[in-house]
């Protein structure tokens, strides 16, 4: 006699449950499993009634590109495209401009949907060529919404740089892997585009979020 979880009479499975190897009724507990498959020891697919399900032990495992958790269940805004989460990413990165050696540059990612953040040091050694106004390397492309789609970091602690500069205002540039710096170099009421900040000993640290592609 089969059972499933422990083995109550109310959970023996007789041959008239399974067709196809599908068991048709069954009930653990207070928790209803009206369809399951079972093939190799996996459960293909399985709709749960009331209550929480808990891994004792392992991980929930993913096996096609694209799927993941399903929010529709909740209220959406008006400007609602999308509900469901389908991916996490964590790792680093190496933000870096050919022509540079640096002392330090080292980056952190996590990666949430398409929701990216990151914080990285960058201490440069020398620069022979390249240039001074971005760096690239980030770990995903930005998501384009328009011509200027860019993604506003911040940035502290820096210090050596290229041009004297009151002000840095770093993002993540369009449809791209780099980081490029305004800021102002004076008191003025717009920014400057551009500053060139990379240079022998420069180092700053910049952090923020923005949209992959």
């Amino acid at each position: 006699m089969a059972y499933i979880g422990k083995q109550p009479a109310s959970v023996a499975l007789a041959s008239s449950d399974i067709t196809d190897g599908i068991i048709s009724t069954a009930k653990i507990a207070a928790d209803a499993i009206t369809e399951a498959k079972i093939a190799d020891d996996a459960v293909l697919s399985a709709h749960i009634g009331a209550g929480d399900f808990t891994f004792p032990s392992g991980s929930l495992i993913l096996g096609t590109a694209g799927k993941g958790i399903d929010f529709s269940a909740h209220g959406q805004a008006a400007g609602m495209t999308g509900e469901l989460l389908d991916e996490y990413e964590e790792g680093t990165f190496t933000p870096a401009t050919s022509g540079f050696s640096y002392t330090y540059n080292t980056g952190y990612y996590k990666k949430i949907g398409n929701l990216v953040y990151i914080q990285a040091y960058v201490i440069v050694d020398t620069r022979t060529s390249g240039s001074r106004t971005s760096i690239g390397g980030l770990p995903f492309t930005s998501e384009s919404h328009h011509a200027d789609s860019r993604y506003p970091l911040s940035a502290a602690r820096w210090q050596s740089l290229h041009v004297s500069t009151i002000s840095i205002a770093p993002f993540v540039t369009n449809n791209a892997t780099t980081i490029g710096m305004d800021g102002e170099a004076a008191s003025a009421s717009t920014c400057d585009g551009n500053i060139e900040v990379w240079g022998d000993d420069a180092q700053m640290t910049i952090a923020g979020c923005y949209m992959a592609a």
